[in-house]
């Protein structure tokens, strides 16, 4: 009873954290996630359990996949930001606030990663840069309805366009001020918007 307790346990697990695929009647963890660099760990459930029962997609995976600039362009945003502005941490989101890239300059604290983010996040639901978003939610309370718990008013982020077309938004934490985030920001933005066209 407890072993079997103990598989669907880590099997409810493994389903939450993703990366499970089917394999001849056992759950299979690819190489590199959660088992690392090793080799796959295998769970034998039995016929009994079936993560995907009813068919189609897992239900974190159904729906319309958002708009955004693709791995390689927003991995270039974040780069550009760093080049631009040495030691800080820069994140480009899609347009459903989901990251496409992440990146911190050696010897910057971690947190600058979910402070970029909580920016970009603030730039995606305005579409507008992360400095504009305290005197219009002051002026429009549609706008201030609009901003989330994960959210930040600090400057730092701006959205990023594609042939007119809103595609996401890059934000930058770490830098001597928000101002100075935003300038990374913007040179990050171009750097992606450059990669799309």
């Amino acid at each position: 009873m407890k072993s079997q307790l103990l598989t669907l346990v880590v099997a409810a697990l493994m389903s939450t954290l993703g990366g499970l695929s089917r394999a001849a009647g056992e759950q299979t963890i690819p190489p590199g996630n959660l088992a690392g660099d090793a080799g796959a760990v295998q769970l034998h459930l039995g016929e009994h359990f079936d993560p995907y029962a009813g068919g189609g997609p897992p239900p974190w995976d159904r729906g319309p996949i958002a708009r955004g600039p693709t791995a390689a362009a927003a991995l270039e945003g974040v780069q550009a930001a760093l080049r631009a502005c040495g030691s800080v941490a820069a994140a480009v989101l899609d347009t459903a606030g989901q990251p496409r890239a992440t990146e911190a300059a050696d010897g910057i604290r971690g947190w600058h990663i979910y402070s970029a983010t909580r920016k970009a996040l603030t730039a995606v639901a305005l579409r507008e840069p992360s400095s504009k978003a305290i005197a219009d939610a002051a002026a429009d309370p549609t706008v201030a309805a609009k901003l989330g718990a994960n959210m930040t008013t600090l400057a730092g982020a701006v959205p990023i366009w594609s042939k007119k077309e809103f595609v996401g938004a890059i934000g930058v934490s770490g830098g001597r001020s928000g101002e100075e985030d935003e300038k990374c920001a913007v040179a990050g933005a171009a750097a992606v918007e450059a990669a799309l066209k």
